[in-house]
């Protein structure tokens, strides 16, 4: 009998740590929809012309970039020859 009130204070201590982490969860993801809430979300205009930008300089930087390595292997050519 004493062992089945230990089991019992034992599985009631688990279930009450568990409680304890799942609401912790709950908690951290409530203020996390509360923040995500609050931010100002740029426009789709806004987004379409930064997302371009974006795009554009990253191909400015590639044609650059080949360039570069294009022309460098070249020198490298004529000097092992």
């Amino acid at each position: 009998m004493k062992k089945l009130l230990n089991y019992k204070s034992a599985l009631l201590g688990t279930f009450k740590k568990m409680g304890k982490i799942f609401s912790k969860i709950r908690n951290y993801f409530e203020e996390s929809w509360r923040e995500l809430k609050k931010v100002n979300w740029p426009t789709q205009h806004e987004t379409v012309k930064k997302t371009a930008g974006v795009l554009t300089l990253s191909l400015f930087i590639a044609l650059i970039l080949g360039f570069l390595d294009f022309g460098l292997l070249q020198i490298m050519k004529l000097i092992i020859k």
